[in-house]
C-alpha cells in the first residue's frame, strides 16, 4: 500500500510525468529512424503521462482489491 500512496502523491506524478515524457521522446525519436514498435512505445509513453497528470493511478484498485482478499 506504501507504494500505491507514493505514486499518488506529488514525487510520484511527477516521476509518472517524467517517465511518460521520456518514453515519447524516445519512441518518436527512434520511431521517427526506423519506425514500428517505437512508435508503440511513444504512444504507451501517453498512459504514465496521463494519469500523472490527472493524479489517477489505474493500479490502485488491483492493490486495494488484492489487499482485502487476504
Amino acid at each position: 500500500m506504501k507504494f500505491v500512496t507514493f505514486m499518488s502523491s506529488g514525487p510520484g506524478r511527477v516521476i509518472r510525468v517524467v517517465a511518460g515524457l521520456t518514453l515519447i521522446s524516445v519512441g518518436a525519436t527512434a520511431g521517427s529512424k526506423s519506425g514500428g514498435w517505437w512508435w508503440a512505445l511513444a504512444a504507451f509513453g501517453l498512459l504514465p503521462l496521463g494519469t500523472g497528470a490527472t493524479g489517477v493511478c489505474p493500479i490502485t484498485p488491483l492493490i486495494e482489491r488484492r489487499i482485502e482478499q487476504r
